[in-house]
């Protein structure tokens, strides 16, 4: 599960502000909360701030295995996302729109990418953007084989060294952060992970498609992805 970089749209904002004004449920094409109470203008703040504590409260009471902890027993079904350590030096590291990117701090392991001539997308575009191109390091590669090794000839020639850090299942974290460069006529993105792959281990752990859904409490999507969704 990739947890995705929120951006805050001033454009969402002026849709959920007009809705609100009208006193009328929002019927627009994106996914919304939304609750009609009665309120003054001395309590509108204490009012509102109840029902986003209300909202919180209906994820955390869910009931989760290991409190929302990775679940060692399976790997890769959950990683937390991790702002203050490493989605802060992500940003650090991409903030003066250097390229390539300075290594990491710590030697953490960071995967970056650069969108050349797009100084405006946003924050989710350009993630999104880089994971598939992280991605796409295993089609253009010769692949791993049946064996998902990270063998030592993969870590000579390079051409996975994003891939790898995306898909390795021992990680449990991970930060990331974007920087439009309009100066310099393109966009950085840089995600940190917790746990550095070497050569000659297992990527993941190889199995059956959506044959551990059930016993996470997930189900298989639809589609031809195999993944075990919530």
């Amino acid at each position: 599960m990739w947890v995705t970089i929120l951006a805050w749209d001033c454009n969402l904002e002026d849709q959920a502000q007009d809705a609100a004004k009208a006193c009328t449920a929002y019927n627009g094409k994106y996914g919304v909360n939304e609750k009609m109470f009665k309120a003054n203008p001395c309590n509108i703040t204490a009012e509102t701030d109840k029902v986003l504590r209300e909202w919180w409260d209906e994820v955390r009471n869910v009931e989760l295995e290991n409190g929302n902890k990775y679940n060692d027993q399976i790997k890769h079904f959950g990683v937390a996302y991790e702002c203050k350590t490493f989605g802060k030096d992500a940003l650090d590291k991409i903030t003066n729109c250097e390229w390539p990117v300075p290594a990491a701090t710590g030697n953490r392991p960071q995967n970056t990418h650069k969108i050349d001539q797009d100084w405006e997308i946003s924050g989710q575009n350009a993630l999104e953007t880089a994971i598939t191109a992280w991605y796409k390091e295993l089609e253009e590669s010769e692949g791993i084989g049946e064996n998902p090794e990270y063998t030592q000839q993969m870590a000579d020639a390079g051409k996975l060294s994003n891939f790898v850090n995306l898909a390795y299942e021992e990680n449990t974290q991970v930060g990331c952060a974007f920087k439009n460069c309009p100066k310099q006529g393109y966009t950085l993105v840089a995600c940190q992970y917790d746990k550095l792959i070497t050569p000659d281990t297992i990527i993941y752990t190889a199995g059956k498609t959506c044959s551990k859904c059930a016993d996470n409490n997930r189900k298989c999507e639809t589609g031809n992805n195999g993944l075990c969704i919530p």
